[in-house]
Order: C-alpha cells, then sequence, then structure tokens
C-alpha cells in the first residue's frame, strides 16, 4: 500500500532502513503489539538484531513495551 511512502519519510527522520521495516511491523499490529519472535518471523531478520533495533527505538521514543505472560510485548505508541 504506502509502506515504500512511509519508510521513505521515516528514513528521513533519521531512521536506519531495518529501524522502519520494525516500526513499520509494529505499526501494522498497534493494537494488541507483537513480542521479539513474532517480529523476528515477519521481518526475516536475526533476532539479536530485532533486540538492538529495539532498543533503538525505545530510546528515539518510536515505541514502547510491556510485560504481558513473562513476555515483553513491544507496540508503538498511540
Amino acid at each position: 500500500m504506502f509502506s515504500g511512502d512511509v519508510e521513505a519519510v521515516l528514513t528521513k527522520v533519521g531512521l536506519k532502513d531495518h529501524e522502519a521495516k520494525v516500526y513499520l511491523t509494529l505499526l501494522q499490529d498497534k493494537e494488541f503489539g507483537l513480542n521479539v519472535a513474532a517480529i523476528t518471523k515477519k521481518t526475516k531478520f536475526k533476532r539479536s538484531t530485532i533486540n538492538l533495533i529495539l532498543d533503538r527505538l525505545i530510546d528515539r521514543g518510536f515505541i514502547s513495551f510491556h510485560i504481558e505472560y513473562y513476555y515483553l510485548i513491544f507496540r508503538t505508541y498511540r
């Protein structure tokens, strides 16, 4: 749909390509959020890469997380 346009805008505001893709993945499921395993499965990135990207996105204020049933659930701000 518009993911190419949105991804271009996200890179202009300072996100790297992989960070933008993870952010867009979280945007698609913003109501409930996703755990690391689900993000890894959807993006096809390595789990260690996902963890680094999630840390950067949290530090920059793009996403948040909460604990649900012993899992960290990541999602975008509403």
